[in-house]
């Protein structure tokens, strides 16, 4: 299958949406179901948890419906995603946002790993 084409899911193929990321909103140029238009931003995060939750602002104003919420964890040598399930137990990360923040959690010390998070999302 090509990049650009699209497919189910559950035909084991993939969807890429060709745009562009930035850590300021930009329009995806792509529509909800309700009609509105889909914009993204990425938030860099500096420092994640240690076996805690942590908030973080995300900076957007005015959300409506917030779409997706997921990124990557790094370490400087690995990387992980998020959200993640953690095998045997304590390597699990949680992600979630609310209309102000972007809020992670984690079942080990993440403390001296970076991430981003990439936020897509309607507005009033």
């Amino acid at each position: 299958m090509s990049i650009g084409s699209s497919s189910s899911v559950n035909e084991g193929t993939y969807y890429y949406d060709g745009g562009n990321y930035s850590n300021t909103e930009t329009e995806t140029g792509k529509l909800w179901i309700d009609g509105n238009p889909i914009y993204r931003k990425v938030v860099n995060i500096a420092a994640l948890p240690n076996t805690t939750s942590t908030t973080y602002p995300h900076g957007i104003t005015t959300t409506d419906t917030i779409i997706s919420c997921r990124g990557m964890a790094n370490s400087g040598t690995n990387e992980l995603p998020m959200p993640r399930t953690g095998a045997g137990g304590a390597g699990w990360i949680d992600i979630y946002a609310n209309s102000t923040n972007i809020t992670i959690a984690s079942g080990t010390d993440l403390s001296t790993w970076s991430a981003f998070v990439i936020m897509e999302y309607t507005k009033v």
